[in-house]
């Protein structure tokens, strides 16, 4: 950031300082020079099971119903899943292909989701039932 902030920038670094101040980041960062951490490259910590679970919350049926034990079972297989993930024994897939298949990006942005993900089984059959009178 110190470069976009400078005097003397390369043309692609200008070009995008250009940018910057359109929607008026350059005056903003002036400013807060606190700010100018969003822009740095920072080192990428690996996805964890741990962190992976803070990120992607279960939202169970009520406490006590059928559809909640169900649930649980459910997830406890998922998480028996992500273990193997995370062990490496899944080859293919990584928690942090799992994480891009739900939410779009393979890590948690700088500031946080705005929408936090989480995980919901569905309410509803997903084959018709047959109701007896």
């Amino acid at each position: 950031m110190d470069e976009v902030l400078g005097e003397q920038k390369l043309p692609c670094i200008k070009q995008f300082a250009e940018g910057l101040n359109i929607v008026g980041l350059i005056d903003v960062m002036k400013q807060k020079p606190c700010l100018r951490y969003l822009f740095r490259a920072t080192a990428k910590s690996a996805l964890g099971i741990r962190k992976f679970k803070l990120l992607l919350t279960p939202c169970f049926a009520e406490q006590g119903s059928n559809i909640r034990i169900s649930e649980e079972a459910v997830y406890q297989m998922f998480l028996a899943y992500l273990k193997e993930v995370s062990a490496g024994r899944r080859t293919t897939v990584t928690l942090e292909k799992i994480l891009k298949f739900v939410t779009g990006t393979d890590e948690e942005p700088v500031l946080g989701f705005d929408c936090h993900p989480s995980i919901k089984s569905p309410r509803t059959a997903l084959f018709p039932e047959v109701q007896h009178a």
